[in-house]
């Protein structure tokens, strides 16, 4: 696994918010994606595990029908990613109500 960054060594990108207000918009908007996706992934977990389930003891191609949910397991990792660029950038602000 690669070594990540520490947020104090990372540079704010060129779209960080430039004020308090702005960096707590974002942060809700980041919030209810995060749901949304986390919601996605919950709403396939019950059916992928019948099909684990029953392509590992009945029928092994079953197992062609899971889903992975990369999509929004990798939109998830954006969120992350964008949410501590936010917390740096928060930082720099000073921003007081930082969740």
């Amino acid at each position: 696994m690669p070594q990540q960054e520490s947020l104090a060594n990372r540079e704010l990108p060129k779209d960080a918010p430039t004020s308090c207000a702005n960096l707590l918009q974002e942060w809700a908007a980041i919030a209810r994606a995060r749901d949304a996706a986390e919601a996605d992934i919950a709403a396939h977990r019950a059916s992928n595990q019948a099909l684990g389930y029953f392509a590992g003891v009945l029928f092994p191609p079953l197992v062609l029908g899971i889903d992975n949910d990369d999509e929004a397991k990798q939109r998830l990792e954006e969120l992350q990613v964008r949410r501590d660029e936010l917390i740096q950038a928060g930082r720099e602000l000073r921003c007081p109500q930082l969740p």
